[in-house]
């Protein structure tokens, strides 16, 4: 759903819950490997 939102050209935000492991940032490295493609034109 993400993705074809991004396509779409809709607003999308995303939130990260910080955790004490310190995943966030890999998480957040994630999300943008998920969704570059969608950035491609």
């Amino acid at each position: 759903m993400l993705i074809s939102w991004i396509k779409e050209e809709k607003d999308v935000y995303l939130y990260f819950d910080t955790d004490q492991a310190g995943y966030t940032a890999f998480n957040a490295l994630e999300i943008k490997k998920m969704i570059g493609p969608a950035y491609q034109k």
